[in-house]
Protein backbone atom coordinates (compact mmCIF):
# COMPACT_ATOMS: atom_id res chain seq x y z
CA UNK A 1 0.00 0.00 0.00
CA UNK A 2 2.80 2.40 0.90
CA UNK A 3 4.57 1.76 -2.43
CA UNK A 4 1.31 2.34 -4.31
CA UNK A 5 0.74 5.61 -2.44
CA UNK A 6 4.29 6.79 -3.16
CA UNK A 7 3.90 5.86 -6.84
CA UNK A 8 0.65 7.81 -7.21
CA UNK A 9 1.96 10.85 -5.35
CA UNK A 10 5.07 10.82 -7.55
CA UNK A 11 2.87 10.58 -10.66
CA UNK A 12 0.68 13.45 -9.45
CA UNK A 13 3.77 15.60 -8.92
CA UNK A 14 5.07 14.67 -12.39
CA UNK A 15 1.74 15.55 -14.05
CA UNK A 16 1.57 18.91 -12.25
CA UNK A 17 5.16 19.79 -13.24
CA UNK A 18 4.57 18.83 -16.88
CA UNK A 19 1.36 20.85 -17.10
CA UNK A 20 2.93 23.87 -15.40
CA UNK A 21 6.13 23.85 -17.48
CA UNK A 22 4.62 23.05 -20.88
CA UNK A 23 1.12 24.54 -20.77
CA UNK A 24 1.14 27.76 -18.68
CA UNK A 25 2.74 29.75 -21.57
CA UNK A 26 -0.49 29.17 -23.55
CA UNK A 27 -2.92 30.38 -20.88
CA UNK A 28 -3.23 34.01 -22.01
CA UNK A 29 -3.11 33.59 -25.79
CA UNK A 30 -6.02 35.01 -27.83
CA UNK A 31 -8.93 32.65 -28.43
CA UNK A 32 -9.11 30.20 -31.29
CA UNK A 33 -12.24 29.29 -33.24
CA UNK A 34 -14.97 27.66 -31.10
CA UNK A 35 -13.35 28.87 -27.87
CA UNK A 36 -15.43 31.99 -28.52
CA UNK A 37 -18.68 30.02 -28.25
CA UNK A 38 -17.63 28.39 -24.99
CA UNK A 39 -16.49 31.71 -23.53
CA UNK A 40 -19.79 33.34 -24.53
CA UNK A 41 -21.65 30.44 -22.89
CA UNK A 42 -19.76 30.89 -19.62
CA UNK A 43 -20.37 34.65 -19.68
CA UNK A 44 -24.09 34.07 -20.30
CA UNK A 45 -24.29 31.83 -17.21
CA UNK A 46 -22.11 34.27 -15.25
CA UNK A 47 -24.39 37.20 -16.09
CA UNK A 48 -27.45 35.07 -15.29
CA UNK A 49 -26.35 34.65 -11.64
CA UNK A 50 -24.96 31.14 -12.34
CA UNK A 51 -28.33 29.96 -13.61
CA UNK A 52 -27.37 27.75 -16.61
CA UNK A 53 -30.81 27.92 -18.23
CA UNK A 54 -30.02 30.84 -20.48
CA UNK A 55 -29.75 30.40 -24.24
CA UNK A 56 -26.45 30.95 -26.03
CA UNK A 57 -24.89 29.74 -29.24
CA UNK A 58 -24.09 26.01 -29.08
CA UNK A 59 -26.08 25.61 -25.84
CA UNK A 60 -25.00 22.49 -23.94
CA UNK A 61 -25.55 20.73 -20.60
CA UNK A 62 -24.56 22.99 -17.69
CA UNK A 63 -21.67 21.47 -15.72
CA UNK A 64 -18.71 22.94 -17.64
CA UNK A 65 -20.28 26.39 -17.92
CA UNK A 66 -21.36 26.58 -14.28
CA UNK A 67 -17.94 25.50 -12.99
CA UNK A 68 -16.05 28.11 -15.02
CA UNK A 69 -18.67 30.81 -14.35
CA UNK A 70 -18.20 30.13 -10.64
CA UNK A 71 -14.43 30.58 -11.07
CA UNK A 72 -15.15 33.88 -12.86
CA UNK A 73 -17.25 34.99 -9.86
CA UNK A 74 -14.37 34.20 -7.50
CA UNK A 75 -11.33 35.29 -9.50
CA UNK A 76 -12.73 37.57 -12.21
CA UNK A 77 -13.36 37.05 -15.93
CA UNK A 78 -10.20 36.27 -17.88
CA UNK A 79 -8.82 33.81 -20.40
CA UNK A 80 -6.17 32.76 -17.87
CA UNK A 81 -8.81 31.58 -15.40
CA UNK A 82 -10.82 29.85 -18.15
CA UNK A 83 -7.84 27.93 -19.50
CA UNK A 84 -6.48 27.18 -16.02
CA UNK A 85 -9.71 25.25 -15.45
CA UNK A 86 -8.97 23.18 -18.57
CA UNK A 87 -5.45 22.50 -17.23
CA UNK A 88 -7.02 21.12 -14.05
CA UNK A 89 -9.32 18.91 -16.14
CA UNK A 90 -6.21 17.77 -18.06
CA UNK A 91 -4.61 16.77 -14.77
CA UNK A 92 -7.73 14.74 -13.89
CA UNK A 93 -7.56 13.05 -17.31
CA UNK A 94 -3.91 12.04 -16.81
CA UNK A 95 -4.62 10.85 -13.25
CA UNK A 96 -7.58 8.64 -14.19
CA UNK A 97 -5.56 7.28 -17.13
CA UNK A 98 -2.96 6.28 -14.54
CA UNK A 99 -5.57 4.69 -12.23
CA UNK A 100 -7.23 2.75 -15.04
CA UNK A 101 -3.83 1.61 -16.35
CA UNK A 102 -2.90 0.32 -12.89
CA UNK A 103 -6.19 -1.51 -12.60
CA UNK A 104 -6.06 -3.17 -16.02
CA UNK A 105 -2.31 -3.74 -16.32
CA UNK A 106 0.46 -2.51 -14.02
CA UNK A 107 2.19 0.67 -12.84
CA UNK A 108 4.67 0.70 -15.71
CA UNK A 109 1.97 0.48 -18.39
CA UNK A 110 -0.05 3.15 -16.58
CA UNK A 111 2.74 5.73 -16.41
CA UNK A 112 3.97 5.16 -19.98
CA UNK A 113 0.41 5.44 -21.34
CA UNK A 114 -0.07 8.70 -19.42
CA UNK A 115 3.15 10.09 -20.86
CA UNK A 116 2.25 9.12 -24.43
CA UNK A 117 -1.16 10.73 -23.93
CA UNK A 118 0.32 13.96 -22.58
CA UNK A 119 2.88 14.38 -25.36
CA UNK A 120 0.56 13.34 -28.18
CA UNK A 121 -0.06 16.39 -30.43
CA UNK A 122 -3.84 16.01 -30.15
CA UNK A 123 -4.03 16.09 -26.35
CA UNK A 124 -1.21 18.62 -26.07
CA UNK A 125 -3.15 21.08 -28.23
CA UNK A 126 -6.54 20.43 -26.61
CA UNK A 127 -5.19 20.90 -23.08
CA UNK A 128 -4.48 24.54 -23.94
CA UNK A 129 -7.87 25.28 -25.56
CA UNK A 130 -11.04 26.36 -23.78
CA UNK A 131 -13.31 23.51 -24.84
CA UNK A 132 -15.25 21.05 -22.68
CA UNK A 133 -13.82 17.97 -24.43
CA UNK A 134 -10.96 17.50 -21.94
CA UNK A 135 -13.51 17.41 -19.11
CA UNK A 136 -15.63 14.92 -21.09
CA UNK A 137 -12.56 12.70 -21.55
CA UNK A 138 -11.61 12.91 -17.84
CA UNK A 139 -15.14 12.05 -16.71
CA UNK A 140 -15.33 9.21 -19.25
CA UNK A 141 -12.19 7.68 -17.74
CA UNK A 142 -13.50 8.25 -14.20
CA UNK A 143 -16.86 6.64 -15.06
CA UNK A 144 -15.21 3.57 -16.63
CA UNK A 145 -12.72 3.29 -13.75
CA UNK A 146 -15.41 3.38 -11.06
CA UNK A 147 -17.52 0.90 -13.06
CA UNK A 148 -14.64 -1.57 -13.39
CA UNK A 149 -13.74 -1.24 -9.70
CA UNK A 150 -17.42 -1.66 -8.72
CA UNK A 151 -17.45 1.69 -6.90
CA UNK A 152 -21.16 2.40 -7.23
CA UNK A 153 -21.14 5.86 -5.61
CA UNK A 154 -18.13 6.93 -7.67
CA UNK A 155 -19.74 5.58 -10.85
CA UNK A 156 -23.05 7.30 -10.21
CA UNK A 157 -21.41 10.67 -9.49
CA UNK A 158 -18.90 10.51 -12.38
CA UNK A 159 -21.58 9.28 -14.81
CA UNK A 160 -23.99 12.02 -13.76
CA UNK A 161 -21.33 14.72 -14.14
CA UNK A 162 -20.41 13.22 -17.52
CA UNK A 163 -23.90 13.38 -19.07
CA UNK A 164 -24.32 16.91 -17.69
CA UNK A 165 -21.22 18.05 -19.59
CA UNK A 166 -22.03 17.25 -23.22
CA UNK A 167 -24.93 15.50 -24.97
CA UNK A 168 -22.95 12.75 -26.81
CA UNK A 169 -21.53 11.66 -23.43
CA UNK A 170 -24.68 9.58 -22.98
CA UNK A 171 -23.05 7.18 -25.46
CA UNK A 172 -20.57 6.20 -22.73
CA UNK A 173 -23.36 5.24 -20.33
CA UNK A 174 -25.22 3.34 -23.05
CA UNK A 175 -22.01 1.49 -24.02
CA UNK A 176 -21.35 0.43 -20.42
CA UNK A 177 -24.94 -0.82 -20.08
CA UNK A 178 -24.65 -2.77 -23.36
CA UNK A 179 -21.36 -4.28 -22.18
CA UNK A 180 -22.89 -5.32 -18.84
CA UNK A 181 -25.89 -6.90 -20.57
CA UNK A 182 -23.76 -8.80 -23.09
CA UNK A 183 -21.48 -10.26 -20.40
CA UNK A 184 -24.45 -11.10 -18.21
CA UNK A 185 -26.33 -12.84 -21.00
CA UNK A 186 -23.26 -14.86 -21.98
CA UNK A 187 -23.03 -16.14 -18.41
CA UNK A 188 -26.79 -16.72 -18.14
CA UNK A 189 -27.06 -18.94 -21.22
CA UNK A 190 -24.70 -21.42 -19.53
CA UNK A 191 -27.31 -22.10 -16.84
CA UNK A 192 -29.54 -25.16 -17.20
CA UNK A 193 -32.12 -24.40 -14.50
CA UNK A 194 -34.97 -22.11 -15.63
CA UNK A 195 -35.45 -20.48 -12.23
CA UNK A 196 -31.79 -19.62 -11.95
CA UNK A 197 -31.92 -18.17 -15.48
CA UNK A 198 -34.94 -15.97 -14.59
CA UNK A 199 -33.29 -14.89 -11.35
CA UNK A 200 -30.07 -13.89 -13.12
CA UNK A 201 -32.03 -12.00 -15.80
CA UNK A 202 -33.82 -10.00 -13.07
CA UNK A 203 -30.49 -9.19 -11.43
CA UNK A 204 -29.07 -8.28 -14.82
CA UNK A 205 -31.95 -5.90 -15.58
CA UNK A 206 -31.63 -4.21 -12.18
CA UNK A 207 -27.88 -3.80 -12.73
CA UNK A 208 -28.46 -2.29 -16.18
CA UNK A 209 -31.01 0.14 -14.74
CA UNK A 210 -28.48 1.31 -12.18
CA UNK A 211 -25.86 1.75 -14.91
CA UNK A 212 -28.36 3.85 -16.87
CA UNK A 213 -29.39 5.89 -13.80
CA UNK A 214 -27.15 8.93 -14.63
CA UNK A 215 -29.33 9.42 -17.71
CA UNK A 216 -32.18 10.41 -15.37
CA UNK A 217 -30.42 13.72 -14.70
CA UNK A 218 -29.89 14.23 -18.42
CA UNK A 219 -33.63 13.72 -18.96
CA UNK A 220 -34.42 16.19 -16.15
CA UNK A 221 -32.15 18.75 -17.83
CA UNK A 222 -33.99 18.21 -21.13
CA UNK A 223 -37.38 18.63 -19.42
CA UNK A 224 -36.29 21.92 -17.83
CA UNK A 225 -35.13 23.07 -21.28
CA UNK A 226 -38.62 22.30 -22.59
CA UNK A 227 -40.23 24.33 -19.80
CA UNK A 228 -37.84 27.31 -20.15
CA UNK A 229 -37.13 27.44 -23.90
CA UNK A 230 -39.80 25.29 -25.52
CA UNK A 231 -37.36 22.66 -26.81
CA UNK A 232 -35.57 19.63 -25.32
CA UNK A 233 -32.21 20.14 -27.09
CA UNK A 234 -30.73 23.26 -28.64
CA UNK A 235 -32.48 23.46 -31.99
CA UNK A 236 -29.39 23.41 -34.19
CA UNK A 237 -28.14 20.26 -32.46
CA UNK A 238 -31.60 18.74 -32.73
CA UNK A 239 -31.59 19.45 -36.48
CA UNK A 240 -28.42 17.35 -36.79
CA UNK A 241 -30.18 14.43 -35.09
CA UNK A 242 -33.17 14.64 -37.45
CA UNK A 243 -30.76 14.22 -40.38
CA UNK A 244 -29.05 11.21 -38.76
CA UNK A 245 -27.99 8.61 -41.34
CA UNK A 246 -29.80 10.47 -44.15
CA UNK A 247 -26.68 11.28 -46.20
CA UNK A 248 -25.31 7.80 -46.85
CA UNK A 249 -22.77 9.06 -49.39
CA UNK A 250 -21.05 11.08 -46.63
CA UNK A 251 -20.84 8.31 -44.03
CA UNK A 252 -17.91 6.42 -45.58
CA UNK A 253 -15.63 9.48 -45.94
CA UNK A 254 -16.70 10.60 -42.45
CA UNK A 255 -15.65 7.25 -40.95
CA UNK A 256 -12.34 7.42 -42.82
CA UNK A 257 -11.81 10.99 -41.58
CA UNK A 258 -12.55 10.07 -37.94
CA UNK A 259 -10.22 7.06 -38.05
CA UNK A 260 -7.44 9.09 -39.67
CA UNK A 261 -7.68 11.95 -37.16
CA UNK A 262 -8.06 9.78 -34.06
CA UNK A 263 -5.78 6.81 -34.79
CA UNK A 264 -3.40 7.40 -37.70
CA UNK A 265 -1.95 10.88 -38.17
CA UNK A 266 1.02 12.25 -36.21
CA UNK A 267 2.57 8.77 -35.90
CA UNK A 268 -0.41 7.34 -34.02
CA UNK A 269 -0.49 4.67 -36.71
CA UNK A 270 2.46 3.12 -34.80
CA UNK A 271 0.20 2.63 -31.77
CA UNK A 272 -2.60 1.29 -33.97
CA UNK A 273 -0.24 -1.21 -35.63
CA UNK A 274 1.03 -2.35 -32.23
CA UNK A 275 -2.54 -2.97 -31.01
CA UNK A 276 -3.53 -4.93 -34.12
CA UNK A 277 -0.31 -6.98 -34.03
CA UNK A 278 -0.66 -7.81 -30.33
CA UNK A 279 -4.31 -8.82 -30.74
CA UNK A 280 -3.54 -11.06 -33.75
CA UNK A 281 -0.62 -12.75 -32.01
CA UNK A 282 -2.72 -13.31 -28.88
CA UNK A 283 -5.51 -14.89 -30.90
CA UNK A 284 -3.13 -17.44 -32.41
CA UNK A 285 -1.21 -18.10 -29.19
CA UNK A 286 -3.56 -19.45 -26.57
CA UNK A 287 -0.94 -19.13 -23.81
CA UNK A 288 -0.78 -15.34 -24.25
CA UNK A 289 -4.47 -14.80 -25.02
CA UNK A 290 -5.60 -14.73 -21.40
CA UNK A 291 -2.69 -12.51 -20.39
CA UNK A 292 -3.37 -9.82 -23.00
CA UNK A 293 -6.99 -9.98 -24.15
CA UNK A 294 -9.11 -8.53 -21.36
CA UNK A 295 -12.88 -8.58 -21.10
CA UNK A 296 -12.84 -4.77 -20.79
CA UNK A 297 -11.67 -4.62 -24.41
CA UNK A 298 -15.23 -5.54 -25.34
CA UNK A 299 -16.42 -2.38 -23.57
CA UNK A 300 -13.83 -0.29 -25.43
CA UNK A 301 -14.87 -1.85 -28.76
CA UNK A 302 -18.58 -1.20 -28.11
CA UNK A 303 -17.87 2.42 -27.13
CA UNK A 304 -15.69 2.99 -30.20
CA UNK A 305 -18.24 1.44 -32.55
CA UNK A 306 -21.18 3.43 -31.15
CA UNK A 307 -19.21 6.70 -31.19
CA UNK A 308 -17.96 6.29 -34.79
CA UNK A 309 -21.44 5.32 -36.02
CA UNK A 310 -23.01 8.27 -34.19
CA UNK A 311 -20.61 10.99 -35.34
CA UNK A 312 -20.30 9.71 -38.91
CA UNK A 313 -24.09 9.31 -39.09
CA UNK A 314 -24.49 13.02 -38.35
CA UNK A 315 -22.19 14.03 -41.19
CA UNK A 316 -23.60 15.98 -44.12
CA UNK A 317 -23.58 19.37 -45.80
CA UNK A 318 -24.17 21.32 -42.57
CA UNK A 319 -22.03 19.17 -40.26
CA UNK A 320 -18.73 17.36 -40.40
CA UNK A 321 -17.33 15.43 -37.43
CA UNK A 322 -14.81 17.49 -35.48
CA UNK A 323 -11.78 15.39 -34.39
CA UNK A 324 -11.91 16.63 -30.78
CA UNK A 325 -15.26 14.85 -30.36
CA UNK A 326 -13.23 11.61 -30.32
CA UNK A 327 -10.77 12.93 -27.73
CA UNK A 328 -12.53 10.95 -24.98
CA UNK A 329 -11.30 7.69 -26.56
CA UNK A 330 -7.63 8.68 -26.74
CA UNK A 331 -6.68 7.57 -23.19
CA UNK A 332 -8.16 4.10 -23.83
CA UNK A 333 -6.32 3.97 -27.15
CA UNK A 334 -2.98 4.77 -25.50
CA UNK A 335 -3.57 2.37 -22.61
CA UNK A 336 -4.20 -0.57 -24.94
CA UNK A 337 -1.42 0.62 -27.26
CA UNK A 338 1.13 0.85 -24.45
CA UNK A 339 0.22 -2.62 -23.17
CA UNK A 340 0.53 -3.93 -26.73
CA UNK A 341 4.02 -2.50 -27.23
CA UNK A 342 5.20 -3.97 -23.91
CA UNK A 343 3.78 -7.39 -24.79
CA UNK A 344 5.32 -7.31 -28.27
CA UNK A 345 8.83 -6.15 -27.34
CA UNK A 346 9.12 -7.67 -23.81
CA UNK A 347 12.70 -6.52 -23.26
CA UNK A 348 12.38 -3.64 -20.77
CA UNK A 349 15.17 -1.42 -22.10
CA UNK A 350 13.95 -1.96 -25.67
CA UNK A 351 10.36 -0.91 -25.02
CA UNK A 352 11.45 2.06 -22.88
CA UNK A 353 13.55 3.16 -25.87
CA UNK A 354 10.53 2.61 -28.14
CA UNK A 355 8.37 4.84 -25.93
CA UNK A 356 11.02 7.58 -25.88
CA UNK A 357 11.26 7.46 -29.69
CA UNK A 358 7.47 7.73 -30.02
CA UNK A 359 7.41 10.68 -27.60
CA UNK A 360 10.09 12.48 -29.64
CA UNK A 361 8.13 11.77 -32.82
CA UNK A 362 5.01 13.22 -31.16
CA UNK A 363 6.91 16.36 -30.11
CA UNK A 364 8.13 16.74 -33.68
CA UNK A 365 4.48 16.86 -34.81
CA UNK A 366 3.39 19.56 -32.37
CA UNK A 367 3.81 22.31 -34.94
CA UNK A 368 3.38 20.40 -38.19
CA UNK A 369 0.53 21.45 -40.47
CA UNK A 370 -2.70 19.71 -39.51
CA UNK A 371 -5.65 18.54 -41.55
CA UNK A 372 -7.37 21.55 -43.18
CA UNK A 373 -10.22 23.12 -41.14
CA UNK A 374 -9.04 21.41 -37.96
CA UNK A 375 -6.05 23.33 -36.68
CA UNK A 376 -6.71 22.11 -33.14
CA UNK A 377 -5.34 18.62 -33.90
CA UNK A 378 -1.96 20.02 -32.88
CA UNK A 379 -0.32 23.40 -32.23
CA UNK A 380 -0.82 24.37 -35.86
CA UNK A 381 -3.75 26.45 -34.58
CA UNK A 382 -1.19 28.90 -33.12
CA UNK A 383 -0.30 30.08 -36.64
CA UNK A 384 -3.96 30.98 -37.18
CA UNK A 385 -4.08 32.83 -33.86
CA UNK A 386 -0.87 34.66 -34.79
CA UNK A 387 -2.25 35.78 -38.16
CA UNK A 388 -5.51 36.96 -36.63
CA UNK A 389 -3.63 38.90 -33.96
CA UNK A 390 -1.46 40.62 -36.58
CA UNK A 391 -4.60 41.52 -38.57
CA UNK A 392 -6.26 42.93 -35.45
CA UNK A 393 -3.17 45.00 -34.58
CA UNK A 394 -2.94 46.32 -38.15
CA UNK A 395 -6.61 47.32 -38.29
CA UNK A 396 -6.61 48.80 -34.80
CA UNK A 397 -3.59 50.95 -35.66
CA UNK A 398 -4.51 52.04 -39.19
CA UNK A 399 -8.26 51.68 -39.78
CA UNK A 400 -9.99 51.95 -36.41
CA UNK A 401 -12.37 54.65 -37.69
CA UNK A 402 -13.28 52.92 -40.98
CA UNK A 403 -15.92 50.30 -41.70
CA UNK A 404 -14.51 46.78 -41.43
CA UNK A 405 -16.43 43.99 -43.16
CA UNK A 406 -15.45 40.63 -41.68
CA UNK A 407 -17.12 37.32 -40.93
CA UNK A 408 -17.01 35.16 -37.80
CA UNK A 409 -14.76 34.99 -35.81
CA UNK A 410 -12.76 38.03 -36.96
CA UNK A 411 -15.71 40.41 -36.47
CA UNK A 412 -15.93 39.31 -32.81
CA UNK A 413 -12.14 39.44 -32.35
CA UNK A 414 -12.26 43.13 -33.23
CA UNK A 415 -15.14 44.04 -30.90
CA UNK A 416 -14.51 42.01 -27.72
CA UNK A 417 -11.23 42.74 -25.86
CA UNK A 418 -11.74 39.70 -23.60
CA UNK A 419 -10.94 37.51 -26.62
CA UNK A 420 -7.37 38.83 -26.56
CA UNK A 421 -7.05 40.55 -29.95
CA UNK A 422 -7.77 44.24 -29.35
CA UNK A 423 -7.27 46.58 -26.39
CA UNK A 424 -10.60 48.33 -26.98
CA UNK A 425 -13.55 47.56 -29.30
CA UNK A 426 -13.41 48.88 -32.86
CA UNK A 427 -16.61 50.76 -33.68
CA UNK A 428 -17.63 50.02 -37.28
CA UNK A 429 -17.44 46.22 -37.55
CA UNK A 430 -20.04 44.25 -39.46
CA UNK A 431 -20.63 40.98 -41.28
CA UNK A 432 -23.92 42.25 -42.73
CA UNK A 433 -23.63 44.00 -46.09
CA UNK A 434 -26.88 45.92 -45.51
CA UNK A 435 -25.36 47.56 -42.45
CA UNK A 436 -22.32 48.50 -44.53
CA UNK A 437 -24.56 50.42 -46.94
CA UNK A 438 -25.81 52.49 -43.98
CA UNK A 439 -22.26 53.23 -42.85
CA UNK A 440 -21.28 54.09 -46.42
CA UNK A 441 -23.68 57.06 -46.41
CA UNK A 442 -21.54 58.62 -43.69
CA UNK A 443 -18.62 58.80 -46.15
CA UNK A 444 -16.57 56.06 -44.51
CA UNK A 445 -14.22 53.79 -46.45
CA UNK A 446 -14.41 50.03 -45.96
CA UNK A 447 -11.82 47.35 -45.34
CA UNK A 448 -12.92 43.88 -46.44
CA UNK A 449 -11.28 41.03 -44.53
CA UNK A 450 -11.20 37.62 -46.24
CA UNK A 451 -9.98 34.62 -44.21
CA UNK A 452 -9.13 31.53 -46.26
CA UNK A 453 -9.69 29.39 -43.16
CA UNK A 454 -13.12 30.75 -42.19
CA UNK A 455 -14.59 32.35 -45.33
CA UNK A 456 -17.09 29.56 -46.05
CA UNK A 457 -18.03 28.69 -42.47
CA UNK A 458 -21.07 31.02 -42.45
CA UNK A 459 -23.54 32.41 -44.97
CA UNK A 460 -22.26 35.90 -44.14
CA UNK A 461 -18.75 34.78 -45.04
CA UNK A 462 -19.91 33.49 -48.42
CA UNK A 463 -21.76 36.77 -49.05
CA UNK A 464 -18.66 38.82 -48.21
CA UNK A 465 -16.54 36.78 -50.65
CA UNK A 466 -19.13 37.34 -53.38
CA UNK A 467 -19.32 41.05 -52.53
CA UNK A 468 -15.53 41.34 -52.85
CA UNK A 469 -15.60 39.65 -56.23
CA UNK A 470 -18.28 42.03 -57.49
CA UNK A 471 -16.79 45.29 -56.18
CA UNK A 472 -13.12 44.60 -57.13
CA UNK A 473 -11.55 46.44 -54.16
CA UNK A 474 -7.85 47.27 -53.94
CA UNK A 475 -5.66 44.72 -52.16
CA UNK A 476 -4.09 46.32 -49.09
CA UNK A 477 -1.98 43.51 -47.65
CA UNK A 478 -1.90 39.82 -46.82
CA UNK A 479 -1.09 37.94 -43.64
CA UNK A 480 -0.09 34.33 -44.11
CA UNK A 481 1.67 31.60 -42.16
CA UNK A 482 0.83 27.91 -42.10
CA UNK A 483 -2.83 27.00 -42.47
CA UNK A 484 -4.24 30.52 -42.69
CA UNK A 485 -4.10 33.37 -45.21
CA UNK A 486 -5.95 36.63 -44.57
CA UNK A 487 -6.34 39.26 -47.29
CA UNK A 488 -7.33 42.86 -46.59
CA UNK A 489 -8.99 44.94 -49.34
CA UNK A 490 -9.74 48.66 -49.32
CA UNK A 491 -13.05 49.80 -50.81
CA UNK A 492 -13.49 53.57 -51.27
Amino acid sequence: MRKARVFRLSAILLFLILLFVFKTPYLNLPVFSDEINYLHGVLAVYNNHLNPFVEFWSYKPPLFFVLVALLFKIFGCSLIIARAAVLFFSFLLLYFTLLLGERLYDKETAIFASMLLFFSPFLFAQSGLFYCDILVAALTLATIYFFITDNKIGYFMAGTFLVLTKEPAILVIISIAAYKLILGLLKTVKENHIQRILFKIRILILGALFILSPLLFFLIWMLINKLVFGWFLWQKNASFLTNFMTSFHTIKPAVRYIVECAFLIHFRFLITMAILSAVLISLFRSETKKKFIKKEYLLFAILLFIAVVFFSGLSGKIYWPTPRYMLFFQPLFFLVGTASIIRLIRNRMAYILAFLIIIFLFIGCWHSEGIPLNGDLNLDYLTIVKDHKEVADFLEKNFSSEVIIATWPINLNLTEPLLGYVTKPLKHITDKLALFEEEKRQGLNAVIVISEYYKYWTEEGKNIVEFKENTKPKLLTKFSSGSEEISLYLLR
